[in-house]
């Protein structure tokens, strides 16, 4: 396994706080609070880094949250090619409301981004992936980001000959999967919005996850969170069943999901493995709160409790 490069367009603090109920129109008092670093990307690299991965992460920062951001990075030992903006990176908040089990995303829109400055990232991008194995695009887009972004860099990286896994969202996702992406990791939501119909069950996760093999996709999985995930390729298509987990934090979860994903393939895994510590990973994830993730030795243990469903 060689060096993997995380793209995040628009990085965040997340601020998980964490009361027993929330009451709209009242004063609420905090039990807990905890600060990451985050961002899909971001998060992608610092799971890989608690894997033991060779990881960089790539991406704008800006202001005293970047600072922030760039702090905590160091301090877990991440190394990171950041394009610096005057605007603050946003801050992501993450209410737990421990009584209804319950969390409850409220995200800040980002910067905005300059073509010079988008020019500039592709520049860093471009030579980081002349020493990389794989290459991870993932999330939101900032403002002043085209909607064609990682069409534009999935080609960049083709041309490196790096394979890139895509986890994204919306007409970002729809145009990068034209590029042909190694692998793509949409959600249930995601999912329907690619092909434009509503995901009512497993025949139609299956119909879409050949759907997106057509394209010239590698590798689709599917995830569904507490259910598991499906994993597609030409040769094989499988259905996880994940270890269930008790008060489970999803904040990060899918993120762990693919950079487990990445390592399984970036390591020359059969299928069957690969699925196995992907889904462990995200349930490691899951059982923490804030953005935290699993070393190595906590998703290969959970990993060999998850099983394959069979009709």
């Amino acid at each position: 396994m060689g060096k993997i490069v995380t793209l995040t367009l628009n990085p965040a603090i997340d601020k998980t706080v964490t009361l027993p109920r929330l009451e709209p129109g009242r004063v609420n008092r905090l039990s807990q609070v905890r600060i990451d670093p985050g961002g899909k990307g971001i998060n992608v690299a610092r799971a890989l880094h608690q894997l033991g991965a060779d990881v960089i992460a790539v991406g704008f920062n800006g202001g005293w949250t970047g600072r922030l951001l760039v702090d905590h990075l160091q301090r877990e030992g991440i190394h990171h090619c950041l394009v610096t903006l005057q605007a603050d990176t946003r801050i992501n908040w993450k209410l737990v409301e421990t009584e209804a089990n319950r969390v409850t995303d409220i995200n800040e829109p980002g910067f905005q981004v300059t073509e010079k400055e988008m020019e500039t990232l592709e520049q860093r991008l471009a030579s980081v992936l002349e020493e990389a194995d794989a290459a991870v695009f993932s999330g939101s887009l900032p403002d002043g980001v085209s909607d064609d972004v990682y069409y534009r860099l999935i080609r960049l990286a083709h041309r490196k000959d790096v394979p890139v896994f895509l986890d994204a969202d919306g007409m970002s996702f729809r145009k990068g999967v034209e590029a042909v992406p190694f692998a793509v990791k949409p959600n249930l939501d995601e999912l329907a919005k690619w092909t434009g119909s509503p995901i009512q069950g497993d025949q139609d996760v299956r119909e879409a996850g050949h759907r997106l093999l057509d394209k010239g996709v590698e590798a689709a999985v599917i995830s569904m969170g507490e259910s598991g995930a499906w994993f597609f390729t030409k040769e094989q298509e499988l259905r996880t069943i994940p270890v269930p987990v008790e008060n489970a934090h999803p904040v990060g979860a899918g993120d762990a999901m693919v950079a487990g994903l990445v390592y399984g393939v970036t390591s020359g895994w059969n299928w069957e493995k690969t699925a196995r510590f992907a889904t462990a990973a995200g349930s490691v994830a899951a059982s923490y709160s804030g953005t935290q993730f699993g070393s190595l030795q906590q998703v290969e243990e959970a990993a060999r409790k998850v099983r394959f469903f069979t009709d």
